[in-house]
């Protein structure tokens, strides 16, 4: 790979297998710079992630995409190489010397970005959120590497959006997040000086900029008579144990099933349940403890699934355990919830429900509070929603399968039986 003498400082380029990543079952490094001078070395991350295979191959490869990386490698590698040369020409080289001619430089690119992110996501605890961002940064990097903030406007995201949806087949919800994740660190560039403001491309208040598409995923909500017949029917095993899951998230509150597997035993007190959702945990100062009643239908789930060890520390439902770091909590979580999924499948087959998955809980118990006259800022308040706004948007999202069910029946008026 690449590498430079100028004076007494030394750089290469090498493939940091201290730090692993594992995406898709693949365990990726991140290829870096190392700079050496009297003994010291200065390591500098260039943008990418690749596997071992993928680095040993950078030199002699003839597939398209490693060409373009190791193209990309090399220009960054140049720009590291550059500003030594500028800094050893007019005065005596450090490492912090390099690091401050760089910051400025770094702080402008994309995938920089997107790194930092993730890294302070993963400090703070916030596994799932991080792995979005580290998704959404390698969908970019497939469109466009080493891009820089300047380089993005709406005419950019215009064709990103075309490439997206078109020729990648991806739907509108997921280039959503995508492109949420990318505003996010524009504000944050924004903020901290990086970026100037004029180059913000997105839609808001002040620009008439490009709007990020919302998409018309379709949230799935039962009527009471298919709550009772999943509620009602016999089974046993892990079908029975599934089923009591689901039924358990919407008899708390339509609790989704991270906050669910975390709760412990001193988070119900008397009659309520209290707990803090881990979504928005790190991203609100403000937010508040969700409590939702006890009902006897939770109890008696709870009584059936629940922990034997009844101590204020233990978790209720006995699936986690103590001294978990955040990403195999995620795993976890992800794994209990695909299970379920799979077994809410099963029994929504059996009861002709399509679509039937863990997220439908929470959905069915908004609609079904909604029907019944719960006025919006008490929804709100058991869904944790930060403002009536974020509610009244959140449930306009049923209206229309509401509305397609309604007017079945108009539409079987006048049709021969």
């Amino acid at each position: 790979m690449d590498n430079f003498l100028i004076g007494s400082i030394t750089g290469a380029v090498y493939l940091d297998t201290r730090r692993s990543k594992i995406i898709e079952g693949k365990t990726y490094y991140p290829v870096k710079a190392r700079v050496t001078y009297q003994r010291e070395r200065l390591y500098i991350a260039l943008g990418f992630d690749l596997t071992s295979d993928e680095f040993a191959k950078l030199e002699k490869t003839k597939s398209v995409s490693l060409i373009e990386t190791k193209k990309l490698i090399t220009a960054s590698f140049e720009r590291i190489k550059n500003a030594v040369e500028g800094i050893a020409q007019v005065e005596e080289y450090s490492h912090e010397k390099l690091r401050k001619k760089l910051k400025k430089g770094r702080n402008s690119y994309v995938n920089v970005a997107f790194d930092n992110k993730i890294e302070e996501l993963l400090a703070n605890g916030q596994a799932g959120t991080a792995a979005t961002y580290q998704t959404a940064k390698r969908f970019i990097e497939k469109y466009k590497r080493d891009v820089q903030f300047v380089d993005i406007n709406p005419q950019w995201l215009k064709k990103f959006e075309v490439w997206a949806l078109n020729k990648e087949g991806i739907t509108e919800t997921s280039l959503g997040y995508y492109l949420r994740n990318l505003r996010t660190l524009f504000n944050d560039a924004i903020r901290s000086g990086d970026v100037p403001r004029g180059a913000y491309p997105f839609y808001s208040n002040e620009t008439d900029g490009y709007r990020i598409p919302k998409g018309n995923g379709t949230k799935i909500a039962l009527t009471v008579e298919q709550m009772n017949k999943i509620a009602t029917l016999e089974l046993d095993g892990s079908l029975e144990r599934c089923r009591d899951m689901f039924l358990l998230s919407f008899y708390l509150g339509g609790i989704n099933f991270k906050d669910m597997l975390l709760l412990k035993w001193k988070n119900i007190k008397g009659n309520e349940v209290h707990f803090i959702r881990e979504k928005t945990k790190h991203t609100s100062r403000n937010y508040k403890p969700i409590i939702v009643p006890y009902i006897d239908n939770a109890k008696r789930i709870i009584e059936r699934w629940g922990n034997d060890d009844k101590s204020p520390d233990a978790y209720v439902i006995p699936h986690l355990t103590d001294g978990l770091t955040p990403v195999k909590i995620r795993d976890n979580v992800k794994s209990f919830t695909k299970q379920v999924n799979k077994q809410l499948k099963r029994i929504g087959e059996q009861l002709e429900i399509e679509g039937l998955t863990t997220y439908v809980a929470r959905h069915t118990l908004a609609t079904i509070l909604k029907n019944s006259g719960a006025p919006i800022s008490f929804i709100g308040e058991i869904f944790g929603h930060s403002s009536i706004k974020t509610t009244e948007t959140y449930l306009k999202s049923f209206e229309s399968e509401q509305k397609k069910a309604h007017f079945n029946v108009i539409n079987n008026i006048g049709v021969n039986s």
